[in-house]
């Protein structure tokens, strides 16, 4: 078997269909997506290097065996971007012999090369059994995140009223202090705050990396939240993820989070190229589990795993 990787290109747009709609069934179960709106997903992302690309595993010079979609991620924290991999299929009869193994050396190789990269994440069905050991044998962490999806428009009374804005430039110390907190507060990590700064400085400059939005109580900055954008090709249609989630401790069990989520939440539901909204949260931060769950988010269906330098 002699077996390459390279970037898609458009010539494999019709087997990257196929793969994606296999992988779908697969995994998902349930009637077949449907493929126009597939297809129109995986010629979007061929075309616009915005929106990702994909590899493929290739037999010899010309059979494609295999396919996986990278997406980019903006990290705050990291002041760079991490990949996200989705749409990993091995076609079946060459399961078990290595392919994926190659490919995400391939791609892990391209990041460790590369100081822009800060890592690859991925999540799948907490279900999916052959995907844990695979992920597992490569040297991915599956224990650190779990992740969750909008299911839900349940709804409770609050405490407090706050008004949501898109963050500015003025507003830069302020996330600045929030996130420094909260890396602390979630998972004990102090984050060195030049790199921070910079990373913050770069989202809020470019509004293709993320997007930023802080809660306000009066004139003060109470909460906030970034959202980054993840092309989905089986949807053709953006996913957001939330996170760097942040509430001042005064401002806590008033219902300022469920106010910053039915916002979002609100906003994806009346665009129709956003699909939903997704978050990964640390495992051992069951006070946030037990938040993002009451607003009627999945925590259930997928499991993440990742590789960060």
């Amino acid at each position: 078997m002699s077996l390459s990787v390279r970037v898609a290109r458009d010539e494999d747009i019709p087997i990257l269909v196929d793969y994606t709609l296999k992988l779908a069934l697969e995994t998902e179960g349930g009637e077949e997506r449907e493929r126009a709106v597939a297809e129109k997903g995986i010629k979007a992302l061929v075309a616009d290097p915005t929106k990702g690309f994909a590899y493929v595993a290739v037999d010899g010079d010309t059979e494609v065996i295999g396919c996986c979609i990278v997406t980019n991620e903006w990290s705050d924290w990291r002041n760079g971007v991490v990949w996200w991999l989705q749409g990993i299929y091995v076609r079946e009869d060459r399961r078990q012999q290595g392919v994926f193994k190659t490919m995400y050396k391939h791609i892990k190789g391209v990041v460790e090369n590369d100081s822009s990269i800060k890592g690859i994440r991925l999540f799948m069905s907490g279900t999916d059994e052959v995907g844990t050991k695979a992920f597992t044998s490569v040297g991915l962490n599956g224990n650190h995140y779990k992740q969750g999806a909008t299911t839900s428009n349940s709804k409770t009374n609050t405490a407090k009223s706050v008004s949501m804005r898109p963050a500015n430039d003025d507003d830069l110390s302020v996330l600045l202090d929030f996130q420094l907190r909260m890396a602390e507060e979630t998972e004990g990590l102090k984050l060195e705050r030049a790199i921070l700064e910079q990373g913050l400085t770069a989202g809020l400059a470019d509004s293709r990396k993320c997007c930023c939005y802080v809660a306000i109580d009066g004139n003060e900055i109470v909460g906030c939240n970034m959202i980054t954008f993840s092309w989905s090709p089986l949807d053709n249609a953006t996913v957001w993820w939330l996170q760097s989630v942040y509430v001042k401790q005064s401002h806590r069990q008033c219902g300022v989070f469920r106010q910053m989520y039915e916002s979002l939440k609100s906003t994806v539901e009346q665009d129709s190229s956003i699909t939903g909204l997704r978050l990964y949260v640390d495992v051992t931060n069951h006070r946030a589990q037990k938040v993002y769950a009451s607003v009627g988010m999945d925590g259930g269906r997928y499991k993440l795993f990742e590789y960060l330098k």
